[in-house]
């Protein structure tokens, strides 16, 4: 199997520039399997025939607020609470000379991994400026490792770590996604709404958590249903891209999850069904997923570094125990849809795809989202 066979046509418009102006009342397609048999004639004499299995998706078109009318009293609702750090900024070169850098991974008080658009950027001891047009208050660094696309910087400013953070959040913004061009609007509608301070870490927002509203959250809460938190920080891995060839080559990068005793204990004595809200949360469950030799699956409260790639072929330790799963659309070709397709099939996947095209459905970050139903 190659990244090519996750590959599938999108006209450039249907990629969201801007979120809807209420977050739940975004598009939500709602898909079912329907499983029915089919009769194969596999004798001469047609007396004996072979059952086969067809599986045909059964879609629905609502709005993402409708959400609330699949989920009932005692189910759980798994949510990803990490924060997205304003780790995005511009500088230049002290010689001259425009840069862009997005810190991705934090190594010590100084040194960072990060990201840099500009041209010719060496390790070495150039030096380079971040909020060049505040002559008062710069930063400063320089490169001192360089491997592919990744660079490892250190701030030279004699500074506290503590004014260091302080002052990096006041200078930069989110790094919004590539695809999404000259965005002017709030940048708090890159963030959930239950986004925790205390969890900063991510350079990309958990999107499927992007449609929830203050409001949306009361009636769900109000029906009885729990919001359970789970903490994974999105890291760049997510969105490397994967090479052409044998998918089982391809190395994830770690990203850093939290899920803590309470929160293990609701998923694991529940009386109701679970859904699970996005990619991100549904990696963490099944990084700390057991299952016991009769079949039973327990989560494990803990905190650590998940690097597994999920790709069709992937046995899912959940997957009898996940009754909804919410996700946005992905990029082609990319990890998250490969993800999906382990879930729910390659085929099926791309038809739903295909049916939200044709739809007009919008896509990404800002776009709309999908409710798989068991």
């Amino acid at each position: 199997m190659d990244c090519s066979d996750f590959d599938y046509s999108l006209p450039k418009e249907l990629i969201a520039q801007t979120p809807v102006d209420v977050r739940h009342e975004s598009k939500l397609i709602v898909v079912k399997k329907e499983v029915s048999r089919m009769s194969l004639d596999v004798s001469r004499d047609q007396s004996t025939t072979n059952d086969a299995r067809q599986t045909t998706n059964i879609i629905s078109h609502k709005h993402f607020h409708n959400i609330i009318d699949y989920l009932n009293k005692d189910d759980i609702l798994v949510v990803n609470n990490t924060k997205v750090l304003p780790y995005k900024f511009d500088g230049q070169k002290v010689t001259g000379g425009n840069i862009e850098v997005v810190l991705v991974n934090k190594i010590n008080s100084k040194q960072f991994e990060a990201r840099i658009k500009s041209t010719n950027t060496k390790k070495g001891h150039e030096e380079f400026i971040i909020n060049k047009n505040n002559p008062k208050e710069k930063l400063f660094f320089k490169v001192i490792n360089k491997i592919g696309g990744r660079y490892t910087i250190e701030f030279t400013d004699d500074i506290s770590e503590e004014k260091l953070e302080k002052k990096l959040k006041e200078f930069g913004e989110l790094p919004l996604p590539p695809y999404i061009e000259n965005y002017q609007g709030d940048m708090k509608r890159y963030q959930t709404i239950y986004s925790n301070k205390e969890k900063e870490g991510s350079i990309a927002a958990p999107t499927a958590g992007l449609h929830f509203t203050d409001e949306l959250l009361d009636k769900i809460k109000k029906k009885g249903i729990k919001i359970v938190t789970i903490c994974l920080h999105v890291s760049f891995g997510t969105f490397k891209p994967v090479r052409p060839g044998n998918l089982a080559k391809h190395k994830m990068d770690p990203e850093y999850y939290i899920v803590d005793k309470e929160s293990a204990d609701a998923i694991n004595n529940r009386s109701g069904k679970l859904f699970v809200v996005g990619t991100t949360t549904l990696k963490t469950l099944e990084t700390v997923a057991e299952k016991d030799k009769e079949g039973n699956v327990k989560i494990k409260a803990g905190e650590g570094w998940s690097d597994i790639f999920i790709y069709p072929g992937y046995e899912f330790k959940l997957r009898k125990e996940i009754d909804g799963f919410i996700t946005n659309f992905h990029l082609p070709k990319s990890t998250l849809l490969m993800m999906l397709s382990a879930y729910w099939g390659r085929k099926e996947i791309l038809d739903v795809y295909s049916t939200a095209v044709s739809e007009k459905y919008r896509f990404f970050s800002f776009g709309d989202s999908m409710l798989l139903l068991k």
